[in-house]
């Protein structure tokens, strides 16, 4: 826990951080039927919600004074089962700092797969059940916290699955911990696609940001590319004309893992001394996708790691992916955390290496 909280000043363990349940009107107060999150507020500066009617994902989170998520004009709203197909998935999404695409597509609607006829899938439609919160308690020497979640995907005669999703973290660190278990509750196999996709938006995002890979090139698209340079994309620059409207760029990545088996890609914001960092499994999410849109309207840049097909536009789905066979469990991991010290900011630039 960090040293600079105390438990024996306080008497309610929710003063220095943990979980609260409740809900937001849409799209403003006395707007319509509210939306169910969950705030969390780690003590340490960090402090998000996540939308419990929409699979449990993030949206709006906070470091001290830095909001870190890029938010869509749409805010956040109950789940409309109507925005299912083609690409109206960009009619209901919030955006946030933590979007999960899949669980049985990612990337470009396929007329041709009933499992993909939607853009990116139907997770961020489906409500999650809140099955347990942990909240700290320091007075107690418990300094952990955590929010279970089950998400069912279910369809008569399949594929049906199950997710149980953990989001968790330590009273006093930056950090978010996200655990999925997803298990094939059907009798036929499914793919397994599945995407998370970190949204960073302004005033983390701002010019002159870096952002942070080690990885082989795989494939690209969009307008921010620049063949003499392969890295160009790591250089955020001013709001583009060329990225009004749809306009925007996207590279497909497969990471270099560290000894560890883990790979870690993230932005450094220079004008702040902040990094954001996403660490993942290469064994459980082999690849990594960078996306940007940076117009005036809208400027974002996602972070991206994946396993499936891949979601860019280049993509024509016929790349083979693994699947999750009836009864059979698979698990991913996600952690996001804010870096601070200069210690801690030069040791993640150093893990920065070019675009192979």
């Amino acid at each position: 826990m960090n040293h600079h909280l105390n438990p024996q000043l306080t008497e309610h363990p929710l003063q220095l951080g943990g979980i609260r349940t409740g809900a937001l009107d849409h799209p403003q107060p006395l707007g319509s039927t509210a939306t169910r999150v969950a705030f969390i507020d780690t003590g340490s500066g960090l402090r998000y919600t996540v939308a419990l009617d929409r699979g449990g994902d993030i949206i709006d989170a906070v470091y001290n004074d830095t909001p870190l998520a890029y938010l869509t004009p749409n805010g956040l709203s109950k789940p409309d089962q109507a925005h299912t197909h083609g690409m109206d998935w960009l009619r209901s999404w919030a955006g946030g700092l933590m979007s999960t695409c899949g669980p049985l597509h990612i990337g470009p609607p396929n007329p041709d797969d009933p499992n993909a006829t939607g853009l990116h899938g139907r997770h961020h439609l489906t409500p999650a059940a809140v099955t347990a919160i942990t909240n700290p308690n320091p007075r107690l020497d418990q300094h952990d916290f955590s929010l279970h979640l089950r998400i069912d995907h279910t369809r008569m005669f399949g594929p049906s699955l199950s997710i149980q999703r953990t989001i968790s973290g330590t009273l006093g660190q930056p950090c978010i911990d996200i655990t999925d278990t997803i298990t094939n509750t059907a009798d036929t196999p499914i793919p397994q696609n599945l995407l998370y996709h970190c949204n960073l938006g302004h005033p983390l995002l701002a010019p002159g940001c870096q952002l942070i890979t080690n990885a082989r090139r795989l494939s690209a698209w969009g307008t921010l590319l620049n063949d003499n340079n392969p890295d160009a994309y790591k250089t955020i620059t001013k709001p583009r004309t060329d990225h009004a409207g749809t306009g925007e760029a996207g590279i497909i990545l497969e990471p270099n893992a560290s000894p560890d088996g883990t790979a870690t890609a993230g932005l450094i914001n220079p004008h702040r001394n902040l990094a954001l960092t996403v660490t993942f499994s290469t064994t459980q999410l082999p690849y990594l996708a960078i996306w940007q849109h940076l117009s005036h309207a809208g400027y974002v840049t996602g972070i991206e790691p994946f396993i499936g097909s891949t979601p860019g536009p280049d993509s024509d789905g016929s790349n083979p992916h693994p699947t999750i066979n009836p009864g059979e469990s698979k698990t991913y991991t996600l952690s996001l955390e804010i870096l601070t010290t200069p210690q801690a900011l030069e040791r993640f630039t150093t893990t920065d290496a070019p675009t192979t």
